[in-house]
Parts: C-alpha cells; sequence; structure tokens
C-alpha cells in the first residue's frame, strides 16, 4: 500500500484511491442500477481526485476526468431538466 501513497502528498494520495473507487463504483452503478446515482458517484470521484492530478502535475488525468465530467454533467442537466 506505502507504494501508492505520495511521501509529500499523503492526504491527496488517499484522496486520489478514493476518488478512483467512487469513480470505479459510479460506473457499475450505471451499468447495473440508476444512472443518476452512478454518475454522483463519479462526479464525487473525479472531485476528490482532481487535487492530487493537479499537485503531482498529471494533465493527461486531469484532461481525461475533466472530458469525463463534462458528458456527466451534461447528463445530469439532460435528467434534471428535459425528462
Amino acid at each position: 500500500m506505502d507504494n501508492f501513497i505520495h511521501q509529500k502528498y499523503p492526504i491527496l494520495s488517499y484522496l486520489r484511491i478514493v476518488g478512483n473507487i467512487f469513480f470505479i463504483i459510479g460506473y457499475a452503478v450505471i451499468l447495473f442500477n440508476s444512472i443518476q446515482i452512478g454518475i454522483y458517484c463519479r462526479l464525487f470521484g473525479n472531485i476528490v481526485s482532481f487535487p492530487h492530478f493537479y499537485k503531482v502535475k498529471m494533465w493527461d488525468m486531469m484532461t481525461i476526468r475533466s472530458f469525463f465530467a463534462i458528458i456527466e454533467i451534461t447528463k445530469l442537466i439532460q435528467i434534471f431538466f428535459f425528462n
């Protein structure tokens, strides 16, 4: 487990792990249960893991997660306002 924790930013590393877990759980919830709850899980995972990616300058992950967040936000808008 120590290999996954960044020495300078341990709290942000734990947030990244929690964020990734929520991201994966959200994907499973979207597939098997509820789109809305799954999107909330994935957005929470994105928001929680962003600080770690920013701090360690993982711009590729920031770009990919931002792209997913934009798609999820547009889906939430569609669910709330046009459904």
